[in-house]
């Protein structure tokens, strides 16, 4: 809908950005602010549409994180949230998504994946979380549970199996293929034995 300045001339504006007042409101500083902020309230209202899965996107690099984030945008059931290595805890606390992929290299840092894991399970316990791991190596598997992956993604699976990978994980079911369970149940085995205490009667 067009509005006039002071100076006469017939301006433009975007639809979202129009409100219906006298043309000298809209000149109110306050008055933009608020258009602005119904306009990103616009664009984040995928986050939060019924039945979304809301999946946070945290990899080592901007470009593998666009690239993770663009397979999972073409299934329509997820709603994307994209977070730098810096910006994970702050956005999940925010906007508490339902999943949460995270590579084990993160700030330049391998490991540092695991550590800003554990600090978001006790941030946002509901969250389910997939560890993104450079490759599928005894240690690293058994550290991403350890820190509280529901499920590991390896880079060189096929990325095709990572949407369903979110969803189980989602659905509360754990993402482990027969040779990483055996790495866990091996450690498992090895572990010192948990003293159980007999209950008296």
């Amino acid at each position: 809908m067009p509005w006039r300045g002071t100076d006469g001339l017939s301006q433009m504006v975007p639809e979202e950005w129009t409100i219906h007042t006298p043309s000298q409101a809209l000149l109110d500083g306050s008055r933009f602010r608020t258009c602005a902020l119904e306009v990103i309230m616009a664009q984040t209202k995928s986050l939060t549409r019924k039945g979304s899965v809301r999946v946070l996107v945290a990899d080592s690099t901007p470009l593998t994180g666009r690239l993770i984030a663009d397979v999972l945008r073409r299934d329509r059931r997820f709603a994307i949230i994209d977070a730098s290595g810096s910006s994970v805890l702050p956005t999940a606390a925010s906007l508490k998504p339902d999943v949460a992929i995270i590579s084990e290299t993160l700030e330049g840092a391998r490991g540092r994946g695991f550590e800003i894991l554990i600090k978001l399970r006790a941030a946002v316990p509901k969250t389910r979380t997939v560890m993104l791991l450079d490759s599928a190596e005894r240690n690293l598997v058994v550290e991403a549970f350890r820190s509280g992956a529901r499920g590991v993604f390896c880079r060189n699976d096929a990325l095709k199996m990572l949407a369903r990978c979110v969803h189980k994980v989602h659905e509360g079911q754990l993402w482990v293929n027969g040779p990483q369970l055996e790495f866990l149940l091996e450690t498992l085995a090895t572990a010192p034995a948990t003293q159980i205490g007999r209950a008296h009667v």
